[in-house]
């Protein structure tokens, strides 16, 4: 009760003080691709040399939304197979996600409720871009579980990919093998127009998150894997 009570004294604390309720936050991505991959023969091909792959996104945001996109000079090669690289529009005021999913250069839109995610907090900090965050854990399985810190001191609960919901900004984000991790490399508090970062998509077509589910079991063609598959595409 009274690490709670701490925990609440520190997020009001830094809730009263926040200076940043509108700007961007430029993160890195950085994937290890033989965590990713532990099949041999894939990782004959992406070889010892290149089995770390570096992204940028940029992270837009304001009291009632944010936009998470690759960054603008993101440029496809060998290897761009290896990793997803999404754009997550996150709308709090109607409870809304769009996800513009990305493979193999092909675009798929999903549009659904935002995710909620039941996190546990812990007594550990690290500074994350001269702020000071906390450390939150969510178990998404047995053998899963993905680390966040956060700070207050950005007041909307924003993050990378499809996180948010915690009290403040995600600054940094693992999972627990540590093959993916995303950090904030910069903060800018700054004004923009909406529209013009918004990307461009077609509602009509958007699917929800189950029926991209089905989708994707019926066009799967390795069945034994398409489990694995599909909880790492909604991992993030």
């Amino acid at each position: 009760m009274k690490f709670i009570l701490n925990i609440l004294t520190i997020v009001f604390y830094f809730s009263v003080f926040a200076q940043i309720h509108e700007g961007k936050i430029l993160f890195e991505r950085k994937t290890n691709l033989f965590k990713k991959y532990t099949e041999k023969s894939t990782q004959n091909y992406i070889k010892d040399d290149n089995k770390y792959r570096t992204e940028r996104f940029v992270l837009y945001f304001n009291d009632s939304m944010s936009v998470f996109v690759p960054e603008e000079n993101f440029e496809r090669d060998r290897l761009s197979w290896t990793t997803n690289n999404n754009t997550v529009i996150q709308n709090f005021s109607k409870d809304e996600t769009k996800t513009i999913y990305s493979f193999s250069g092909a675009s798929l839109l999903v549009q659904d409720s935002l995710i909620k995610r039941t996190w546990k907090f812990t007594d550990k900090w690290r500074t994350i871009c001269n702020q000071e965050c906390m450390q939150a854990v969510y178990t998404v399985n047995d053998s899963i579980r993905i680390y966040a810190w956060f700070s207050s001191a950005i007041t909307p609960n924003i993050g990378p990919e499809s996180y948010c919901n915690l009290p403040g900004a995600i600054l940094g984000l693992a999972n627990e093998d540590g093959s993916i991790t995303y950090f904030a490399k910069s903060i800018e508090e700054t004004t923009f127009d909406i529209e013009e970062i918004m990307p461009k998509f077609n509602s009509k077509k958007a699917l929800t998150r189950k029926e991209l589910i089905e989708k994707t079991k019926k066009d799967f063609k390795f069945e034994k894997e398409i489990d694995k598959y599909i909880l790492e595409l909604f991992l993030w």
